[in-house]
């Protein structure tokens, strides 16, 4: 049997190609590091959509000059805190699981995780499409 030119997946033996490694599922189809990690950022958008909806603008008022002047302010000050915390632990986390990809060359379902950043992006786009125009 000649095995010149042949790929080790289809004689039975694991395959060596890093895009094999990352397209097999895992036994459990997603980690609980995944969904605890998912659930969490969920909660944190909606603590943030809960604080910043009370600065959102009413549209009865949304001609009227300076009528919502000081939210901007107030809304830095209460709700730009939970983004800035979840954004910064998302980062060190990705950092971890990029410095655990660099040692084991390893990668279970990285494209499930780019789920949280979407998430955060539906959150600050709900939020900013109820804001002031200027």
């Amino acid at each position: 049997m000649c095995t010149r030119g042949s790929n080790r997946a289809h004689l039975g033996g694991p395959s060596t190609s890093p895009l094999d490694r990352m397209s097999r599922l895992p036994q459990r189809f997603l980690s609980r590091k995944f969904w605890i990690a998912f659930i969490v950022n969920v909660l944190g958008a909606l603590a943030y959509l809960f604080v910043a909806q009370q600065f959102w603008a009413d549209p009865a008022l949304r001609d009227v000059p300076g009528a919502g002047a000081g939210d901007p302010i107030i809304w830095v000050l209460e709700a730009l805190p939970i983004l800035a915390t979840f954004i910064l632990g998302n980062f060190i986390w990705a950092l971890y699981e990029f410095g655990r990809f660099l040692l084991k060359r390893r990668v279970n379902l990285g494209f499930m995780y780019l789920s949280i950043p979407v998430v955060w992006a539906v959150a600050i786009y709900i939020d900013y499409s109820h804001h002031w125009a200027m």
